[in-house]
């Protein structure tokens, strides 16, 4: 694509024009196509922005300028369709993973709680205190219950953390 870009910067500029003002706008172009490359472009999305930057000679026919221009915007868009599923399938794999530690937390945390209750209780003999271990734990799992639900409407965009500050 870069010799193509050349040569239509050739057939662009007039035949007087100084090889120092080509040589500057090809350098602009090339690092152009460069930077649109890297931004994740197609070569020939890439070279037909850096053509349509450039201007048209009287050889372009304006149809083929609007033809380039509607290939541009719909890959655009295809782009925009495939970050939009990407970024879906994350957010499943996202809700997933919570769900799966939710389940975890539900399935260990009281059977934990028992198990340093009876260790506490035995070893201390304190069991007219001891009881209290209890209720801590469930003020604890109300916590931590609505700390993960709340991270599930987080990643749902129920809740919206950047809010506006006046």
């Amino acid at each position: 694509m870069v010799t193509e870009i050349e040569k239509y910067i050739d057939k662009l500029l007039p035949s007087d024009a100084s090889l120092e003002m080509k040589q500057e706008i090809l350098s602009d172009a090339l690092a152009h196509f460069n930077d649109l490359i890297k931004q994740g472009y197609s070569e020939k999305d890439a070279y037909s922005a850096v053509i349509e930057q450039l201007g048209s000679f009287d050889g372009e026919s304006e149809e083929s300028k609007v033809v380039s221009e509607s290939t541009a915007t719909a890959d655009v868009e295809e782009k925009t369709k495939k970050t939009e599923k990407s970024s879906e399938e994350k957010m499943r794999q996202r809700r997933k993973i919570l769900n799966r530690v939710e389940t975890i937390f539900n399935a260990t945390f009281f059977p934990l709680i028992l198990v340093i209750y009876l260790l506490i209780s035995f070893s201390t003999h304190a069991w007219s205190v001891t009881w209290l271990i209890f209720i801590i734990a469930i003020c604890v799992s109300a916590v931590l219950d609505g700390a993960l639900t709340l991270a599930g409407k987080k990643e749902e965009g129920v809740i919206d953390d950047d809010k506006d500050e006046n």
